[in-house]
């Protein structure tokens, strides 16, 4: 339909630079013309260090509005976004106790809005681990889930392993949830070795980034091509 398709960055293990891929995508797909909105669910993202906040809402009030069943909740939603660089967001929870009032409805309902709101084309979502029930929710509502993997023997065990983890979360769509998944091998070195994977698509690599800084390394990602073959 009309719905803004959702691409579900993830890593197969902490530590891999899922952020940076998905603020990295967000600002490519930006550059590209898309409408792009990035949503960063993570419980210390750092969309603050890349992306200049300019709405004094933050994803507390938003989860707030939707706790209450607030009428009009869409335009609600709407006046809560920032947007920096082309890409609209929301900044990150003002606390780790709101994070963690967070559930699994609440996460559809704020999907449900975004996507539906005519104003965007792309909807990228960045994620670490959550409640079995967010994590699978998540799943289900992508378009294209993006698991960020490193090439290291132990990496590449850890994907095995989430594959493995995402087949059981419900037999009747496996084959669906593994035609959607993609692989992006992130901090790539001479340690690495791709791994063929037989069942899901390998999207592309990114090198390892030398830099200091958190925005220098996500702008030179966002110029990697790797991100137009996601969808």
């Amino acid at each position: 339909g009309s719905q803004s398709p959702i691409i579900l960055f993830h890593g197969a293990s902490g530590g891999l630079g899922t952020s940076t891929a998905a603020i990295g995508s967000a600002l490519h797909m930006a550059e590209q013309g898309h409408k792009v909105f990035y949503l960063d669910l993570e419980k210390n993202g750092y969309t603050k260090d890349v992306l200049v906040q300019d709405s004094n809402t933050t994803l507390s009030e938003v989860l707030y509005a939707i706790k209450s069943n607030r009428a009009n909740l869409s335009l609600k939603l709407e006046a809560y976004v920032s947007n920096d660089k082309g890409v609209a967001y929301y900044a990150p929870f003002k606390t780790i106790m709101d994070f963690n009032e967070m559930k699994s409805e609440d996460v559809k309902t704020l999907l449900h809005v975004i996507c539906n709101s005519g104003n965007y084309d792309r909807v990228i979502v960045d994620t670490d681990v959550y409640s079995d029930e967010i994590r699978d929710t998540l799943f289900e509502l992508a378009d294209c889930v993006v698991m960020i993997a490193d090439g290291t023997e132990i990496g590449r065990n850890k994907l095995q392993n989430k594959l493995f983890e995402l087949q059981n979360i419900s037999d009747n769509k496996v084959e669906h949830l593994m035609r959607k998944t993609k692989v992006l091998y992130s901090k790539f070195g001479s340690q690495s070795n791709a791994a063929e994977m037989n069942d899901v698509q390998v999207v592309g690599y990114i090198n390892k980034v030398k830099g200091d800084h958190r925005a220098q390394v996500v702008s030179w990602v966002s110029k990697l091509d790797v991100f137009d073959h996601i969808l």
